[in-house]
């Protein structure tokens, strides 16, 4: 039986485009070379980054950062007026007496940075780690806090 031969694999060039599938070529080629290194013993071709969310709430900036499988000892957070630096490590443990068979959970450091929108006071940051997620609140300083300002109703005799 013959095949119609693709010499463009997953890129996708023969598919018809549209403006939702702009990425769809560099998702194919990530996903085929992900497929290729760990044919090769290694399952992650990408360095481990955490995911941020930032939510300002008027008062304080709140910040999530998933972390799974981290500890608290695992984990490095600094803090500036308007960014916040997270620092991590995974150490791979195996059992002693244990010989691995395979490994897909590996070893990792990770470094990332965010810039905050406006500035924040260090002194009252808090930051709790619970269910692989690390969540910082960060009041804001006075000056960049929202204020409300009282509106006045004016007479209308001049």
């Amino acid at each position: 039986m013959l095949t119609h031969w693709n010499d463009f694999g997953s890129l996708g060039f023969h598919r018809r485009r549209s403006p939702g599938l702009a990425f769809d070529v560099f998702d194919g080629l990530r996903r085929d070379m992900e497929r290729l290194f760990a044919a090769y013993g290694r399952a992650e071709t990408t360095p481990f980054r955490p995911r941020f969310s930032l939510e300002d709430t008027g008062e304080a900036l709140v910040v999530r950062a998933e972390v799974p499988g981290l500890e608290q000892k695992d984990l490095e957070l600094s803090l500036e007026a308007d960014t916040v630096t997270l620092k991590g490590e995974r150490k791979e443990v195996v059992p002693e007496g244990y010989t691995p068979r395979r490994r897909e959970c590996l070893s990792y450091r990770f470094t990332r940075t965010l810039p905050l929108p406006t500035k924040v006071d260090v002194e009252k940051a808090e930051a709790v780690l619970a269910h692989g997620v690390l969540t910082l609140t960060l009041p804001k300083v006075k000056e960049a806090q929202p204020r409300r300002i009282p509106v006045r109703t004016g007479s209308s005799e001049q």
